[in-house]
């Protein structure tokens, strides 16, 4: 399958799910999903009854980019944002609808009525707002359902990122990078600079580094705080390649590790393999949840895991699967999903461990990253 012909199959999917004259999305992760543009404006009508007037609108800034990115799709420039473009290009494109799926978790109050008025001109009725719900509908469910099943491309490219963003952590190892007295916010740059020049397009969210106290804050920003001897660093970091994002967590004692150290990394690393036993094809993702929760409540940390245990992660670094508890969503082949316990002792430290796996056609779980998730000396 070339790749215009991936891009088509996703778009095709989508109209086939959906009851609507038209989908329209903004949110520019989904347009990457299902045409490939990576710039930061832009607007996609799929239509449900013609593919050939499926069409991607965004400014002059992206047209010749979009061109090269969007392979088997028309691709339209105009000057408005957001609605209003959908407005100024069907006028000349002579796009029509008389209901619109959007996805909702993206669409702002000011494009939903603008969304509602140009509904309204195209079936010249008034649309109340019972009537505006009945012509638009959301279908960011249906979205996220396909997105949350990766094909071989997305693997492929998930398992670059994994890799770039794990070659770059040895190498920050390797230079002895992670000693008494380096700051946080020197090993972060260090970090982000070894994946980008090993071609990552940019991080999966900001690095985090937190050292001693502040490694019990889940997502702590790195500061100028210096690392001491005997602190355990957490580092969670992520690589982008091709659109889709990798994410890891590992954590390092600085020099030798205490009893209370090595107590919590032991829960983490057990409740990292109690949820990892558990998945299979079928089975829910609360589960996961639940099987790392429990060796966590049991051995008396309870209160200091406050987080989820996982999510999906592809062209956002968080979509679905959800792997929290109560989560009724099934994994399948092609789910691809962290599992990150932790236990954070306020003012004293924490400890994550975090891996991407992939559920295998053959019903294998695999991880994405090679490094040991075992508590690290440094």
């Amino acid at each position: 399958m070339t790749v215009a012909e991936n891009y088509a199959e996703r778009r095709n999917r989508l109209r086939c799910s959906v009851e609507a004259g038209a989908i329209v999305l903004f949110g520019l992760s989904s347009i990457r999903y299902f045409t490939g543009f990576s710039g930061s404006n832009a607007l996609l009508w799929i239509d449900s009854f013609a593919a050939d007037n499926d069409v991607l609108i965004t400014d002059a800034r992206y047209t010749l980019q979009a061109f090269a990115e969007c392979p088997g799709i028309a691709v339209e420039s105009c000057s408005a944002r957001g609605s209003a473009a959908l407005t100024e290009v069907s006028e000349t494109r002579h796009l029509h609808a008389n209901t619109l799926g959007v996805d909702g978790e993206f669409l702002n109050w000011l494009d939903y009525q603008e969304l509602a008025a140009w509904l309204s001109s195209c079936t010249q009725q008034d649309l109340t707002s019972a009537g505006m719900m009945e012509g638009l509908s959301d279908v960011s469910a249906y979205i996220a359902q396909l997105r949350s099943v990766k094909d071989r491309s997305e693997i492929s490219a998930l398992n670059q990122a994994a890799q770039c963003a794990e070659a770059a952590l040895e190498q920050l190892i390797d230079e002895h990078a992670l000693v008494p007295g380096a700051t946080e916010s020197e090993v972060a740059a260090r970090l982000d600079y070894l994946m980008k020049v090993r071609g990552s397009e940019g991080v999966s969210f900001e690095t985090i580094v937190g050292t001693g106290a502040n490694s019990a804050l889940p997502h702590h920003s790195p500061d100028n705080t210096p690392i001491a001897a005997g602190d355990l660093v957490v580092i969670d970091f992520g690589a982008v390649v091709r659109g889709y994002h990798s994410d890891c967590t590992r954590t390092f004692c600085v020099g030798d590790s205490t009893a209370w150290q090595e107590e919590i990394a032991d829960c983490v690393w057990h409740a990292h393999q109690a949820a990892l036993a558990v998945v299979r094809p079928g089975v829910s993702a609360g589960a996961l949840d639940e099987a790392a929760r429990a060796v966590i409540n049991d051995a008396g940390y309870g209160p200091y895991f406050g987080h989820s245990t996982g999510h999906g992660v592809g062209v956002d670094i968080h979509e679905h699967p959800w792997v929290r508890s109560g989560s009724s969503e099934e994994l399948v082949a092609g789910s691809v999903f962290t599992i990150e316990p932790g236990i954070y002792l306020p003012e004293r430290g924490g400890v994550r461990i975090e891996n991407t796996y992939v559920l295998e056609d053959s019903g294998n779980v695999r991880s994405l990253q090679a490094l040991s998730a075992e508590l690290l000396h440094v």
